[in-house]
């Protein structure tokens, strides 16, 4: 839709309301504002968190304010340096999540100190596979599983900053469908 359709700003609310409906549009509007709003309270938690996992004898506020001061000079900076630095963490990101991924199945499986295979222990026997959340019985279970993808979905963003591009790119009916393809080849 971006690539017959380029407009600038964030296309996908503009289609929501166009296509769909204008409250689709104004609720996938305000839905990116809160998604934006969070981001960085929720990457200076997460950071903070990891950090206290492995020391807590130093105040919380150092690295908030440390992430901050390089949130902002990483903004202000020329447009070349904020290019570099968001490719750089880009990639640190991949490998991360990359590494995360074959850490956490090696430790399910069973390579860990106590050599026990707990990922797989909920799909045996009588155990339940997915747990019960404000109400029992299947009701419950069904409400467990959105609960969790409500919380994981609403946290990815990505698509759409490259539909984003489309307003300020030449002549995008020709090059982004290629930019498209090498992005979700690529994830």
């Amino acid at each position: 839709m971006v690539c017959y359709l380029p407009i600038p700003g964030a296309p996908f609310c503009i289609f929501a309301d166009r296509f769909v409906d204008e409250a689709f549009g104004v609720m996938a509007s305000w839905n990116f504002w809160v998604l934006e709003c969070a981001l960085i309270p929720f990457e200076l938690t997460l950071f903070n968190t990891l950090i206290h996992y492995w020391r807590d004898d130093y105040s919380a506020g150092i690295p908030i304010a440390i992430e901050l001061v390089l949130y902002f000079f990483i903004n202000v900076a020329a447009v070349s340096w904020y290019g570099e630095a968001e490719f750089w963490l880009c990639l640190g990101k991949v490998v991360l999540a990359v590494g995360l991924m074959i850490f956490t199945f090696v430790t399910m499986v069973g390579g860990n100190p106590q050599h026990d295979a707990f990922g797989f222990r909920n799909w045996t026997g009588d155990s339940p596979v997915m747990l019960e959340y404000i109400h029992t019985g299947d009701l419950g279970r069904f409400q467990g599983f959105l609960f969790c993808l409500i919380s994981a979905a609403y946290m990815v963003a990505g698509p759409e900053y490259l539909s984003m591009a489309a307003g300020e790119t030449y002549n995008p009916r020709k090059v982004l469908p290629a930019a498209y393809r090498a992005r979700f080849t690529v994830s």
